[in-house]
């Protein structure tokens, strides 16, 4: 995956050919549309086109046009299991900073973005 939206579902199953693509309705049905796939609030697969909210934190199983059943994620789901590989003592000692200001760094974005509403917590 070179890019994704945080709300794009990407193909998670690492063994599959498709993996780390962003999942579209080729993949599901054959369908010519090369719109990247999304949850929508009621929980059903929708092209992000055509959904002005979508879910954040995604993971499930989805059958593809060829049978192959795959783990999807959103793509903030695959951040933060990147994220959360390292511990921020780790990411203290690779990067140089100190994992007391990665804390404050991140408990100060929590309260940043409280009063921006669910689309971007």
């Amino acid at each position: 995956m070179s890019w994704t939206n945080a709300t794009h579902l990407v193909i998670a199953e690492r063994a599959h050919p498709l993996a780390g693509q962003n999942l579209t309705p080729p993949h599901l049905n054959g369908a010519e549309s090369a719109s990247p796939l999304v949850v929508n609030g009621a929980g059903v697969l929708v092209a992000a086109e055509t959904c002005d909210r979508a879910e954040l934190w995604v993971i499930r199983t989805v059958t593809l046009h060829d049978g192959a059943q795959v783990a999807v994620k959103s793509g903030f789901q695959c951040l933060k299991e990147a994220a959360d590989k390292l511990s921020p003592e780790a990411y203290s000692r690779e990067g140089g900073l100190m994992a007391p200001a990665v804390d404050h760094a991140g408990i100060q974005f929590r309260i940043l973005n409280a009063s921006k509403g669910p689309a971007v917590r």
